[in-house]
């Protein structure tokens, strides 16, 4: 595939809405968890690989 792996930021924030991190028509991939952070801000980073 074109992707190898992914890295997702999770901030401590409150919103009304959302937006998709993939926009549709995205095919679903498996992930595999290879790593993660947390700073003192709350900050999460979380790494993955693609299956």
């Amino acid at each position: 595939g074109l992707v190898d792996t992914v890295e997702v930021a999770i901030m401590p924030v409150l919103l009304g809405g959302g937006i998709p991190l993939l926009a549709p028509p995205a095919r679903q991939k498996k992930l595999q968890l290879t790593g993660h952070r947390v700073y003192p801000t709350g900050i999460v980073s979380l790494d993955y690989t693609v299956q």
